[in-house]
């Protein structure tokens, strides 16, 4: 049997817009068999563009300080394709200003048993393959092996201490100012849709509201390839002021909150994370405005330098916390889905009991 030519929907609501739904949304505007499909872009805190355009919805975590930037991976296909976005970060991609590539220093123990050590060896060769193939983005030789604590500490610059006793350095790598960029890629956005509207093709829509629930509709699932059982398929969403935005195709992008809207069946599980914000004087800032970004992988500890503020951020990323809650069942109930309620984990609405760490 042949498979029939694609049709490009003609509208598509994407519900989030934090780095990945605002990315999503670039790329579909990017690509020109959807020039005439009308696209939503539904946030919590969605301003109107056309009056703030580079104000995103503050909740989103991808309204951070930095993230860092790196192709310093163990599995080669992630580091591949890792160096190929690190091409349009130098081009100016996330915006002016907004990325920093002051190296990365990835460390782990000797002895150690939980495969921090392994990762660490493993994104070193993966780097420096990298390194020697023409024309992927890991620029020169700028990768070097730090054997150990001392040899750590030699390049960590405007610090006197060091985390993990072996490690690499790579210099091609760094971080960017996460809000800068997320705020670059709204007003991309927008500069895109003018053009659009010119040209009579489909628009992009900013909308503000708060999904209740997303909106099913029952199809026999003969009419949808081989299952036997009843499937849903999701038609748009239902906003908690009634309002009602339908698509031909609902994207999700709601990251820690997808689980109010679909049973993800612990299959996906938020966690929280332990991060410090230090407001550094101006002399720290100074001192350590040229250090690189520091990431062991043994404790999970990770350092990203000063911004031009004088925020310094410290992290320990691990499993995390969960935060469980018994939530009404998001999806219609059938015979693969029975229970009215379900335990998923959600963000916190206070952090009034903080980790002890």
């Amino acid at each position: 049997m042949s498979t029939p030519p694609f049709e490009p929907p003609s509208s598509i609501l994407i519900i989030g817009a934090g780095v990945f739904g605002l990315s999503t949304a670039l790329a579909l505007l990017s690509r020109p068999r959807y020039h005439y499909t009308h696209i939503t872009i539904l946030d919590g805190q969605t301003p109107n563009p056309v009056s703030s355009p580079q104000e995103p919805n503050p909740p989103t975590t991808s309204l951070d300080s930095s993230r860092i930037i790196r192709a310093d991976y163990a599995v080669p296909a992630y580091a591949r394709l890792a160096v190929s976005a690190q091409k349009l970060w130098r081009q100016g991609w996330g915006g002016e200003g907004h990325y920093h590539e002051c190296g990365l220093v990835v460390t782990a123990a000797y002895g150690d048993g939980g495969g921090g050590r392994a990762y660490v060896t493993s994104s070193l060769e993966n780097v420096r393959r990298l390194e020697e193939e023409r024309g992927l983005g890991v620029r020169g030789k700028v990768v070097q092996e730090l054997g150990d604590g001392e040899a750590i500490r030699s390049v960590m610059i405007g610090t006197e201490g060091a985390s993990g006793s072996y490690g690499y350095v790579n210099w091609g790598s760094g971080w960017a100012d996460a809000t800068g960029a997320v705020c670059e890629i709204r007003a991309r956005i927008t500069r895109i849709n003018v053009e659009r509207e010119k040209a009579g093709f489909g628009k992009v829509y900013w909308r503000s509201g708060i999904v209740q629930q997303l909106l099913f509709e029952s199809i026999p699932g003969s009419a949808i390839g081989p299952l036997k059982s009843p499937t849903h398929v999701v038609r748009g969403a239902l906003l908690n002021d009634g309002t009602t935005l339908l698509a031909a195709l609902t994207i999700l992008a709601t990251g820690a909150w997808t689980s109010l809207l679909l049973n993800t069946r612990h299959y996906l599980t938020a966690t929280g994370q332990v991060l410090a914000y230090i407001q550094l004087t101006a002399d720290e800032t100074a001192r350590l405005k040229d250090m690189p970004v520091l990431l062991n992988m043994c404790s999970g500890m990770f350092i990203i330098p000063p911004t031009p503020s004088g925020e310094l951020k410290i992290a320990r990323h691990g499993y995390g916390y969960r935060n469980p809650v018994l939530i009404p069942n998001p999806e219609p109930l059938d015979s693969a889905n029975k229970d009215s309620s379900i335990y998923t984990s959600l963000p916190a609405s206070d952090f009034a009991s903080i980790p002890p760490e």
